[in-house]
């Protein structure tokens, strides 16, 4: 169990730091994702980046506490 809980925290950085790279901030597909993450988490959030790296920080969190039990 503790190696896929590894996997998937690698996985999670992995992807992360590829969408750092791939759309520019005014890509129309990527505004979509920003209005949702700002209705999502009541915060005024301009860079789906961010979005991303918040979302990789919850999961991170999880995957640590799963490890502790």
């Amino acid at each position: 169990m503790f190696r896929a809980l590894d996997d998937l925290e690698r996985a999670v950085s992995q992807l992360v730091e590829k969408t750092r790279g791939k759309a520019p901030y005014g890509d129309p597909s990527r505004s979509t994702e920003a209005a949702a993450g700002e209705t999502f988490t009541g915060r005024a959030i301009n860079r789906p980046d961010q979005i991303n790296e918040e979302a990789a920080e919850l999961i991170r969190r999880a995957i640590k506490r799963l490890k502790s039990l």
